[in-house]
């Protein structure tokens, strides 16, 4: 079942932007994603199938971005 996952990160740079979005490309789990830099939390907002948040988060502290879920 597709979900969508919300994050809090610490992108700030059309560069992280473009990492994430190589990162997310290697995993078919992950369908879409897409930022809000305007936002004081540049949101991260994904599209997936069966990904826990703790995956992303992982994925992206590995790469040196900070990367929280947000309950909603």
């Amino acid at each position: 079942m597709q979900e969508i996952l919300i994050f809090k990160t610490s992108v700030n740079s059309k560069e992280e932007v473009e990492l994430v979005g190589e990162l997310f490309d290697m995993d078919n789990s992950i369908k879409k994603c897409s930022f809000d830099l305007d936002d004081p939390d540049r949101i991260l907002r994904v599209e997936c199938l069966n990904i826990s948040p703790e995956f992303i988060e992982d994925l992206l502290e590995f790469e040196g971005i900070y990367c929280t879920n947000m309950e909603y």
